[in-house]
């Protein structure tokens, strides 16, 4: 069965797992809808505002590679290299961060900061790596297609 990764809040996976789903209400067939009463709390703006840390925290791991690469003397062989190591840092902490840490803890940095967490739509569970690692190439292969 096939199925998506969906934003949802914390308190509301807790509150499901340890409740229950509501009685006597419609409970449609994919979790994390915006119709679904398992999930009542709104994750927008926390989706929102988590991406735009994580991707500080990425920038950051790339520029301090870069940094690196320039100003140490055991590195300085490799100083015109230094905006690979941007390149490379950036992209290291990207896949650590939003494919392993989030899979062991269900979110990232930015994330858990606001609340969220990302579940599967068929089960409410979490993401499996194999989802994890999809939906991270889909975000740089639409970055890289769209010419940024």
């Amino acid at each position: 069965m096939s199925f998506e990764l969906v934003p949802a809040r914390f308190r509301d996976v807790r509150r499901l797992r340890r409740h229950g789903a509501p009685a006597s209400v419609a409970l449609p067939a994919k979790h994390g809808g915006i119709d679904d009463p398992r999930y009542p709390s709104g994750t927008g703006l926390g989706v929102t505002l988590g991406f735009v840390i994580d991707f500080a925290l990425h920038v950051g791991v790339g520029v301090g590679a870069c940094l690196a690469l320039q100003r140490l003397p055991a590195l300085e062989r490799f100083a015109d290299l230094a905006w690979l190591g941007l390149l490379l840092g950036f992209l290291l902490a990207s896949i650590v961060h939003r494919i392993f840490v989030q899979r062991l803890t269900h979110t990232t940095l930015g994330k858990a900061i606001f609340g969220v967490c990302l579940i599967r739509s068929d089960t409410g569970g979490p993401p499996t790596l194999w989802s994890l690692v999809k939906v991270w190439l889909r975000g740089v292969l639409g970055v890289l297609g769209s010419g940024v």
